[in-house]
Parts: structure tokens; sequence; C-alpha cells
């Protein structure tokens, strides 16, 4: 927090700052991003307006899926076409700047997007534990596991939930590695193989699903090959 994730953020926002020429702009405030973007830049996408948990409508989404609109270049802007007089016409033509002006949007959003996954990871992952080691003397966390807190029948974990602590990606803190055992003991993680699928298995019959268990084939790449063939790619896989 202090070392790594602090210092890229405070860059980042002052980075961002200078691009948009506002000292004061606060990309933490989704109401001021979404005024930059919708209000002064006069962005237009797919995904500026999206339906809210709420039941109601974002008009004005400067969420992850609004973001990578503007970053892929899927969107339109004010002053992205002018009107030149052709004879007794005046038609639209695409400003002579619009090139230059979609690479610094999208240079800008790609910088906020940066800044919003790190001031998540910060939040959640880093200041809301290091809170919780701190008020423990041995700075150990501890969570509640619950046995019925879940449709499905799957054990859940809160206050914290560290079941959901965030796998490792490219770029982002590395949060699983700063837990540490106790001096002496170790961490340990395991896991069931497929349970729910052999259980379906057991408790159906179904001969191919047998079969595929009980030779320990995969039953993905079973599925992928028939759907694609056995050069089937990663992303088929997946």
């Amino acid at each position: 927090h202090e070392f790594v994730v602090e210092p890229e953020l405070r860059e980042l926002e002052r980075s961002m700052q200078k691009m948009a020429d506002n000292p004061i702009l606060n990309p933490a405030s989704s109401d001021q991003m979404a005024h930059l973007f919708y209000d002064q830049w006069g962005f237009k996408h797919a995904m500026q307006k999206r339906r809210h948990k709420d039941g109601g409508f974002m008009e004005r989404s400067v969420d992850d899926s609004a973001r990578k609109e503007i970053i892929e270049g899927r969107f339109k802007f004010r002053g992205e076409h002018i009107t030149q007089a052709r004879g007794n016409l005046r038609i639209q033509v695409r400003a002579e700047d619009a090139d230059e002006r979609v690479n610094f949007y999208k240079n800008f959003v790609s910088e906020f997007d940066r800044f919003q996954k790190l001031k998540k990871q910060d939040g959640t992952y880093l200041v809301g534990l290091i809170k919780r080691a701190e008020q423990d003397a041995d700075s150990r966390i501890y969570t509640q596991l619950n046995l019925h807190g879940t449709n499905s029948g799957r054990l859940s974990s809160s206050k914290p939930n560290l079941q959901n602590i965030t796998r490792t990606k490219e770029g982002l803190p590395d949060i699983r590695r700063l837990f540490r055992a106790s001096p002496g003991s170790l961490i340990v993680q395991a896991d069931f193989s497929q349970a729910e699928l052999r259980v379906i298995a057991q408790l159906s019959g179904d001969k191919e699903l047998t079969r595929i268990y009980r030779d320990d084939l995969s039953l993905h790449r079973e599925t992928a090959t028939r759907f694609f063939g056995a050069d089937y790619t990663g992303e088929q896989y997946a």
C-alpha cells in the first residue's frame, strides 16, 4: 500500500489532472469523471447507459464496461465531425484532428481504468485487510465461515470474505502473496476436482459422463474436442 500502490495512484491522478487541464480533478469521483466524459468531451457509446442494481439506469456510466468501449475505440465525441460548405450543400466531414483526439481520449481513459482497478484493489484488499490485521495482537485476520450461506450449499466466508481474495492479474498487486503462515506453520490450499460434475455423473448414471471420470479423462477437454476437433484453441477450451 505505502510503497507500491499509493505512489502509483498519486502519479496517475497528477497525470490525468494535467491531461484534462484540471488541477483539482478527482478521478475517484464518478460524478466528476462522468461530467468530463459526457458534458465536456461529449462521449457517446453503447455502454454509457447501464442498468443499475436498484433497477434504474445509469445514463452516464464510467464503469469498466464503459471504459472498455472507449479504450477499444468504440465511441463518438463532440467535435469529431465538422460542417463544410460544398457549393450549395453543407456536409459533415471528419475533423482534421479527430485521430489525434481519439488517441488522446483512449490514453486518458486507459490511465483512468488503471486508476480504478488499483483503487479497488487498494481499498478492498489492502487498506481493508490491513485495518483488520492491526486489530489483532498477532496480526491475524479471522473470517466467519457460513455453512448455510449459499443456495448451492457451498461454504461461504464473510467479515471479511477470504474466499474472494482476487486472483493474481498481470500488472496488479499480488494480494495472495501477502498472506504468511505463523512461524512453524504452513498455508495449505486444497480443493475437490470437479466435485459437482462427479456427483452428477454418479447420481445420473450417465454412461458417457461416468466413463470420462472412471478413465481419468478431462470432461472439458472431451467437450472441446467434440465441438471443435482435436486442434481446438485455448480460447475455445475456455
